[in-house]
């Protein structure tokens, strides 16, 4: 009942502290069902909680398959707990986490599954795929050398560490360029000045 309450308030859109309690409720109460976490995690999502997104989902892992086993096994808990937390992430915009939510599940249980986790990793390389092609147009139009240099840094560390995410780049203390990474638990912060030093 807490959950269809949330699911029902979520799709009037209406009282969203409402419906995130009643979704919050319904997970405290049955912490290891798949659906309720599935909707959870992705109203997180959908309401631009990310933080508290990336927490309720390694909660309903640890709730729901702790060992990797039931996921490694079946398609079912792929098709109705990884699949739309994934597609959360996509819509919102967040490839990356949806590729991370992705990987944990084996390519023969996606293949398994009815639901259709093919299409969405090709979305997933497309959104990947644009992005990339917006830094390599962005780098293209910075003048000066110290860009040429930035753009030279970021393709050796593709090239040496291909799933790295994409920087943040702009211009840092005294006109410098900068790629910027900000990770769970990591800040990294890369400048070069114009005649090419870090």
């Amino acid at each position: 009942s807490h959950h269809y309450a949330g699911w029902n308030l979520e799709k009037a859109k209406r009282a969203p502290e409402l419906s995130r309690e009643h979704y919050a409720q319904a997970v405290t109460l049955a912490p290891d069902n798949p659906w309720w976490n599935a909707r959870f995690v992705g109203f997180l999502i959908h309401s631009g909680q990310r933080a508290e997104a990336r927490s309720a989902w390694r909660r309903a892992l640890q709730a729901v398959d702790p060992d990797g086993t039931a996921t490694a096994r079946s398609a079912w808990l792929a098709s109705h707990l990884h699949y739309w937390v994934a597609e959360a992430w996509l819509e919102v915009g967040h490839w990356r986490e949806a590729q991370r939510v992705m990987q944990g599940i084996p390519a023969e249980i996606r293949a398994r599954s009815h639901r259709p986790f093919k299409e969405l990793l090709a979305r997933v390389e497309r959104a990947e795929s644009e992005e990339r092609t917006r830094l390599a147009e962005w780098f293209a139009a910075q003048p000066g050398p110290s860009w040429d240099t930035a753009e030279a840094l970021w393709a050796e560390l593709v090239r040496r560490m291909p799933s790295l995410p994409l920087p943040a780049a702009g211009v840092g203390e005294d006109s410098r360029a900068q790629l910027a990474w900000s990770l769970p638990g990591l800040y990294v912060e890369i400048e070069v000045d114009e005649g090419g030093q870090l």
